[in-house]
């Protein structure tokens, strides 16, 4: 109680002062390591545990259901804290703008939830805040995702946030003012993290550090990036989406219970394995072993350990890289957090990455979906287990796995994640069951330029580009749009002019589907394609 009550002055004297908005959250809030040896004998945390599930609570890290019971607990309970800190700020001061700001577990390294205590989903539904926000902290030489992160924690924190409004606080610099450090942020970081977090959903967008900015001579980026947010704005205005074409469903479940099974069955702690596992390294081994000769010596060591442990993280991580590479746009749900198959009823394909565990509500869902003629896309796992691990007499997903417009992939993506030709193949399957609803047709020719759809209506979208190289890149994008003539405005943040396709201003739906585009190294542009009056 002494936290709660003595943050929730501190954040109230903060707007008595007459600011705008607080930050509900300390920064880098989190637990290091599981806290049960530390609870003391008298702690109402026993009380409060056994009125819960009826249950002592446990003594150590294991996998079992009582254990995986106080995971949850430990998650809920975290979120009802700052549930009541916000009702408290938002009583006294309701016109205050709340931002949900939170690095401990939003990580694209790890599974750092159990280590943590905080699940982003619960904490994002439990605390209504206006936005939901973390720092993506990427660069070059990120082995978990480099360029791609902002991306994704975009796409993570819109999933967890119960209004799926969230953005992120970027890079502003380099770390240290040296050549090795300067060498891992290129400056054109700086506005492409930015705008990419925009193009795949995100509705807020800061810096850490803004006096960061002017030390490197950053802020001419950062100019950039907000003068395309104006532009989106202007034009677009708070109606722009993500094209629900494709979702994505993430199950924290299946990552944590799994998780906790195999250190079970090999003898790795989780507290352990969140300080023994070097997870980028292992992609990295893994990687190189298999697109050598794909045989079972990759499944050796500890990278293969690392791997297996973290297996739901992983396919998770896999999945979503590729969609976010090669240009397939889709919005991301927690398994944990649907409520109906309303939620994703517009989707034409669902993608469950990893669902070893489900619950029979969310079963249900997709069972609703199916029936309705929405093509489902499953990987590996059909619901082993229910939403607290306790194993089903067969897979709750099994019938379903044999419906018309329902797919099962079962091939260990951890292997072939790195294999070009099945890159290939599984863009074949993608755009087979997307058909017409394709959002996206994009050709990067193997540069790391990234590439989002975001639509203000069926007849007016945008079209936005980012070079995160430091290279000139061709590339070849498009959007398919009803039929009819369209005009086209392309901007790059400095310069803005009409999109001319052999030589005529009135471009037909067919002109906008293949767009060759030069990016100049770090350049973004948004193409504005609308409909002719």
């Amino acid at each position: 109680g002494f936290f709660k009550t003595e943050w929730a002055k501190i954040l109230k004297r903060a707007l008595s002062q007459g600011i705008d908005g607080i930050c509900v959250y300390p920064d880098e809030y989190y637990y290091k390591g599981h806290n049960l040896a530390s609870i003391a004998k008298n702690d109402p945390c026993h009380e409060r545990f056994k009125a819960y599930c009826g249950k002592a609570l446990p003594t150590k890290v294991e996998d079992s259901y009582i254990y995986r019971k106080w995971v949850v607990f430990n998650y809920e309970s975290i979120g009802n804290v700052f549930e009541e800190i916000l009702k408290d700020c938002k009583k006294a001061y309701p016109k205050a703008l709340i931002i949900g700001a939170n690095i401990g577990s939003a990580s694209d390294t790890t599974n750092l939830r159990m280590a943590h205590g905080i699940a982003l989903d619960v904490v994002g539904h439990s605390v209504k805040s206006d936005i939901f926000v973390t720092d993506p902290y990427f660069s070059t030489d990120a082995g978990d995702g480099g360029y791609l992160k902002p991306a994704i924690y975009t796409k993570k924190l819109i999933g967890a946030a119960y209004n799926r409004k969230a953005g992120v606080v970027n890079n502003a610099a380099s770390w240290y003012n040296d050549p090795a450090s300067l060498a891992t942020l290129p400056p054109h970081y700086v506005s492409c993290g930015a705008v990419s977090s925009i193009m795949h959903g995100g509705k807020g967008v800061a810096y850490y550090r803004y006096n960061y900015l002017f030390r490197e001579g950053n802020d001419k980026w950062a100019k950039k990036a907000f003068s395309i947010m104006d532009f989106l704005d202007a034009v677009g205005n708070s109606s722009l989406k993500v094209p629900k074409k494709i979702a994505l469903i993430y199950s924290r479940a299946s990552e944590d219970w799994w998780q906790l099974k195999i250190g079970a069955e090999k003898g790795i702690d989780t507290k352990t394995a969140m300080t023994l596992l070097d997870l980028p390294e292992a992609l990295k081994n893994v990687g190189k072993e298999l697109r050598k000769d794909c045989n079972e010596e990759a499944y050796k060591g500890a990278a293969r350990m690392s791997v297996e442990m973290l297996r739901g993280f992983v396919q998770n991580k896999i999945l979503m890289e590729m969609l976010i590479r090669e240009g397939y746009p889709f919005d991301l749900y927690y398994q944990e957090q649907l409520q109906s198959s309303k939620e994703l009823a517009d989707y034409k394909l669902v993608i469950l990455p990893f669902s070893y565990a489900m619950s029979e509500k969310a079963a249900k869902i997709l069972d609703e979906l199916a029936k309705k003629g929405t093509k489902i896309l499953i990987y590996n796992k059909l619901g082993d287990v229910d939403e607290y691990g306790i194993p089903y007499p067969k897979p709750i997903m099994e019938k379903l796995a044999t419906a018309g417009n329902v797919t099962v992939v079962t091939d260990d993506i951890t292997r072939c994640f790195g294999d070009a030709g099945y890159i290939k193949n599984t863009k074949t399957m993608l755009d087979s069951l997307l058909g017409n609803n394709k959002p996206l047709l994009f050709n990067r020719f193997g540069h790391e330029v990234e590439a989002g759809v975001l639509e203000r209506s069926e007849t007016a979208k945008f079209l936005l580009l980012n070079n995160w190289s430091k290279e000139v890149s061709e590339v070849e994008a498009g959007i398919i749009m009803p039929v009819g003539y369209y005009h086209a405005l392309e901007y790059n943040g400095e310069i803005m002019k009409k999109v001319r396709i052999s030589g005529n201003e009135l471009l037909k739906e067919t002109d906008v589907k293949n767009i060759r585009v030069h990016l100049e190294p770090g350049e973004t542009k948004v193409f504005y394609i609308y409909k002719q009056k």
